[in-house]
């Protein structure tokens, strides 16, 4: 993908799919498993967090096909999963995190299996950086005081001063904002 095509705008160019308004998506609100792998030990590799469209069976599915993962359900503290301030390359805003010591979130832990390069490949917009004081709760792995995690380029977006949750606004409005 050149530069151009992840620019700001470079949604307005192309047709946006109309799944793009469904974002999230439709997260899963407990531990999911893809090709298998919650048969046997689950895929190795360090534990990435994922919290819009990574916590998605149906979106990891379209990022991931045939790829063993894991996606474990858990709560992390000190951290808000908000809107990035950006729009993606299909015409979604999605989300990132800021930390915020008071906030508690549902997320995912997620194990992949072969998959990590891949899924780098369709966050264009983001790092993946590794949250050392990250404290999550994780079904079946108990507490974990780290993991992975892919951060907003652009930074969260900001209204009226303060951060947008996740899913507050209509996608329709969080692209009018951002222009």
């Amino acid at each position: 993908m050149s530069a151009a095509d992840s620019s700001r705008h470079s949604w307005r160019r192309r047709r946006r799919p109309v799944w793009a308004d469904r974002y999230p998506f439709d997260q899963a609100r407990a531990s999911f498993f893809l090709h298998g792998a919650g048969d046997g030990p689950l895929p190795p590799g360090p534990p990435l967090l994922a919290y819009g469209a990574n916590a998605s069976p149906e979106a990891l599915e379209r990022k991931l096909p045939g790829a063993r993962v894991a996606a474990l359900a858990a709560r992390l503290r000190g951290w808000a999963v908000v809107h990035s301030a950006h729009v993606s390359p299909y015409g979604a805003v999605p989300a990132t995190l800021v930390r915020d010591p008071g906030a508690e979130a549902d997320v995912h832990v997620l194990l992949v299996e072969e998959g990590r390069a891949r899924l780098d490949a369709t966050e264009p917009n983001y790092r993946r950086v590794w949250l050392h004081d990250a404290e999550l709760e994780v079904d079946g792995l108990g507490c974990l005081h780290g993991a992975e995690a892919y951060v907003s380029r652009h930074g969260p977006l900001v209204i009226d001063g303060g951060h947008v949750a996740l899913g507050s606004l209509p996608q329709t409005d969080l692209r009018a904002v951002l222009g």
